[in-house]
């Protein structure tokens, strides 16, 4: 695992562990490959049964995702959906 990634996973999880009981998205910018890049995180309302990286192709970004994470977030998923 890179530097960059492993950052991006410990501030994931810190997230996690801080945010709020209601579902919501937090967009937080990430170090990885020396640029900064915007990753949008949605929580569940509840504990998260675990977590989803919406990795997109060409042509698509975090935006474009943000449906699919809230319907991930909605059934008890913590979804992250980078740029």
């Amino acid at each position: 695992m890179t530097k960059g990634c492993r950052g991006l996973v410990i501030l994931i999880v810190a997230w996690a562990l801080i945010a709020p009981a209601r579902a919501q998205v937090a967009t937080v910018d990430a170090l990885l490959t020396g640029r900064a890049v915007p990753i949008d995180v949605y929580h569940p309302d509840a504990v998260p049964r675990g977590a989803f990286v919406l990795a997109h192709g060409f042509m698509r970004s975090r935006a474009t995702m943000a449906e699919h994470a809230a319907a991930l977030a909605h059934d008890g998923v913590l979804a992250i959906a980078p740029d």
